[in-house]
């Protein structure tokens, strides 16, 4: 939060901020929706048997769970920025 107050402070628009945290979050995102699909492949591919009705191409489940993470992602970014960009600017800088 003190970040932001801080960007807000030197001239940053809520915008501006907004897709600062956006990019951040989405950097993020792909990285473990990425390293997740990796994990989950391989160890799909070992207990495939085990695992009844998934198989390698069950979009549907993987799909579903890039959704769960997208939804997580974003409600995880929101509330902070929503708390920053109720701070003042001044007050930001104080407390630093």
């Amino acid at each position: 939060i003190r970040e932001i107050g801080v960007r807000m402070a030197l001239g940053a628009t809520p915008t501006a901020v907004v897709r600062l945290v956006g990019a951040e979050t989405g950097a993020l995102l792909t990285a473990g929706l990425a390293a997740g699909a990796v994990g989950a492949s391989w160890l799909l591919a070992g207990y495939q048997d085990q695992w009844f009705g998934v198989t390698l191409a069950d979009t549907w489940s993987f799909m579903t769970a890039a959704l769960v993470m997208l939804v997580a992602a974003v409600s995880a970014a929101v509330v902070p920025v929503r708390r920053a960009l109720g701070v003042a600017p001044a007050e930001a800088l104080r407390t630093t």
